[in-house]
């Protein structure tokens, strides 16, 4: 097995020094979250963009008939896994229709679109509310996280030719806060619970992302009164012995520095960087984070810092921002070491350096985490 393995990696063909080097053409927000969308790919340097080309392609060249992505691939087998995800599937949605935004390329768009069509098809009006159907498990599920992503994906693809759905869509993830700012995770199965460390953020982003494009009072007083109760929640979970809340950062310090430069609370600012400093000390040597690191985990911890690392520079924060960039870059080199350049499997990510499978969310976070630090250095 780790013969297969080391065959198929790029085995830190960049060293570190050479790719912090590497990123030469910037790209300087300093305070507004809007880059021209002309020149937006533009500020990806040459290695990084082979690596997220190759990661995109590689998704679109195994896009199925009916719009999904093929979901795990055993590469020592040749062997498409039966499991399935259906809020990864949405997620890389999102991450295939922001990149043909970003990049201009119709065939990433056009993949986005052919996603977003199977999923509009398990649409449905539930107690008045449009709600995601996932059967792609075997089993009926609904949660937030399926409307987030819809609604991200839809933003990215096309916001003005799904805006009657994006409305639905804003809606009914409106309709699953609770009075206290917390959300309501689960749709169906209604009674389970769960999933407050990933959900309710992704909904925050989805949110944020809308009210770029609306100024609409209701969301921004959606999101306003969550940050209450998810501070709090940040807090007791930090008090608890179990496990950490390092899956709750990423997605909330996404939601919360794109709402600070909307906002100008500092208070949002400060939530972002107390979650990205406690998340920090458990960054290893070789840039993953906690005990065995994966590329997805890590990957997606660096979405997060990424967004830290932004807003830490509309504040001239200089001290974080140089800790923030340090970590954003050795993070990636782990990420970026994990990627196949063998010509069956080009621009897939493995999970780990003894995996002998790529999963769709490994390169999502993977692509995600690349394009961020570029937009945002």
């Amino acid at each position: 097995m780790r013969k297969i393995t080391e065959h198929y990696l790029r085995m830190n063909e960049l060293n570190y020094f050479s790719l912090i080097a590497g990123f030469t053409i910037i790209c300087n927000i300093s305070s507004s979250l809007e880059i021209d969308t002309d020149n937006e790919f533009e500020v990806i340097d040459k290695k990084t963009r082979e690596i997220v080309i190759n990661a995109a392609d590689f998704l679109v060249k195994n896009q199925n008939k009916d719009g999904t992505f093929t979901y795990e691939i055993d590469i020592a087998n040749n062997n498409k896994s039966k499991s399935n995800n259906g809020i990864r599937q949405l997620a890389t949605t999102w991450i295939i229709g922001q990149f043909g935004r970003l990049s201009g390329e119709q065939k990433y768009t056009d993949s986005a679109d052919e996603s977003i069509k199977f999923w509009l098809k398990s649409c449905e009006f539930k107690n008045n509310n449009f709600i995601v159907i996932d059967n792609t498990s075997g089993k009926q599920k609904s949660k937030l996280g399926h409307l987030a992503f819809l609604l991200l994906s839809m933003l990215e693809t096309d916001k003005e030719k799904y805006q009657n759905e994006i409305q639905r869509l804003v809606k009914s993830i409106l309709s699953l806060q609770k009075t206290d700012g917390s959300f309501t995770t689960y749709i169906i199965p209604p009674e389970k619970k769960g999933g407050e460390d990933y959900y309710p953020g992704e909904a925050l982003l989805a949110l944020v992302t809308y009210l770029q494009y609306s100024d609409d009072e209701q969301i921004t007083n959606s999101i306003s009164s969550a940050f209450k109760y998810y501070t709090e929640y940040f807090s007791q979970r930090l008090k608890q012995d179990s496990e950490p809340p390092s899956a709750f950062i990423p997605w909330q310090s996404r939601a919360f520095s794109r709402f600070y430069s909307l906002s100008k609370n500092k208070e949002h600012a400060e939530f972002v960087f107390k979650m990205t400093d406690w998340l920090l000390q458990f960054q290893g040597e070789n840039g993953g984070f906690f005990t065995d690191p994966s590329s997805n985990s890590t990957a997606t911890y660096t979405e997060g810092i990424c967004e830290a690392f932004r807003l830490a520079k509309e504040l001239n924060d200089k001290a974080r921002i140089h800790k923030y960039e340090t970590a954003i870059q050795k993070a990636l080199y782990f990420v970026n070491s994990h990627q196949i350049t063998d010509k069956q499997y080009k621009g897939g990510f493995l999970f780990t350096g003894n995996s002998i499978k790529i999963r769709i969310d490994t390169i999502q976070h993977a692509v995600s985490a690349n394009i961020l630090y570029n937009l945002y250095k």
